[in-house]
């Protein structure tokens, strides 16, 4: 489920970022917690290939009240910032 919504957030929007966020707000609807929080990662990975670091860093720090596995992956992507 994460890889297919990978592929298609960036493609079923003018802006990739509207896309992640649809995708992202479907899979919240429907449950799925862990998708959620990897597809949160993506989208900040896609701001970053694009070069927008403010929103990177914004996404990141967006996990820094949930898990602690995933407060890790975003600190050390932010840390190479």
């Amino acid at each position: 489920m994460v890889n297919a919504g990978k592929l298609i957030a960036p493609m079923i929007e003018v802006d990739f970022i509207e896309g992640f966020n649809w995708v992202i707000e479907t899979v919240r609807l429907a449950g799925i917690t862990m998708a959620e929080s990897e597809l949160e990662m993506a989208k900040a990975a896609q701001f970053l290939k694009k070069k927008d670091f403010e929103g990177a860093i914004e996404v990141f720090k967006s996990f820094e009240m949930k898990d602690k596995n995933l407060r890790g992956r975003a600190a050390t992507n932010i840390s190479f910032l």
